[in-house]
């Protein structure tokens, strides 16, 4: 199989939000918290096997009417504007259901825990923080979450298995290559029995187009 760097590039990254446009938004969050009271986490990708806040508690969670896809632009973290990545987000779907894990952070954490997120999660809008009811095995909870919003210009519209194989094999960003995400995120949901077959057949496709690419050398 002969293999091409993608075609798809940018011009610049894409713009950060301003420091007062992530004040208002992580304001608007913790003015809800005192509703949900608990702040539980659903991860669903790499905050899953490398969050950013202590968890007090972690439970296997299910999302209903929500699938995980790989439909984010990634250009810093795992990519670049020339050889751009993807990463997975949250996108509503009510055939479907996301399984992931829920983490609960203690009281004492909690304002550490969402300005981490903030930083991590919310650098240029593409998220869209939202609570939403996730099950567990001992019962259901109000989680925090991060939903792709598909009007935001690094959003990635959904394609073929060959073709997100070729962004995910290619890019590499400042925090590793695209490729060891997706098989971080793998092996996490593998490691609690849950087979995502759309990224396994993504991996297993990328691997032989980086092995190919290596061959080539």
């Amino acid at each position: 199989m002969f293999f091409e760097r993608p075609s798809v590039k940018f011009d610049r990254p894409f713009r950060h939000l301003r420091p007062h446009e992530k004040a208002r938004s992580l304001q608007r969050v913790r003015a809800q918290l005192g509703a949900v009271r608990t702040l539980w986490v659903f991860a669903y990708g790499s905050l899953m096997w490398r969050p950013c806040y202590p968890a007090a508690e972690s439970r296997p969670a299910q999302l209903h009417g929500f699938a995980r896809r790989l439909c984010v632009w990634t250009i810093e973290a795992r990519g670049t504007p020339d050889c751009p990545g993807l990463g997975v987000g949250l996108e509503a779907d009510s055939r479907a259901s996301c399984d992931g894990v829920v983490h609960r952070v203690v009281a004492a954490e909690q304002d550490t825990a969402l300005a981490a997120l903030w930083d991590r999660e919310m650098l240029t809008g593409v998220y869209r923080p939202e609570w939403i009811s996730v099950a567990t095995a001992a019962g259901e909870v109000r989680a925090l979450s991060f939903v792709a919003d598909s009007k935001h210009p690094q959003y990635a519209a959904q394609q073929s298995i060959d073709w997100q194989a070729e962004r995910v094999a290619s890019a590499i960003g400042v925090l590793g290559s695209c490729l060891e995400y997706v098989e971080r995120t793998v092996e996490a949901l593998d490691s609690m029995g849950v087979h995502d077959q759309h990224l396994h057949r993504v991996v297993e496709q990328a691997r032989r187009l980086a092995g190919d690419k290596q061959v080539r050398k």
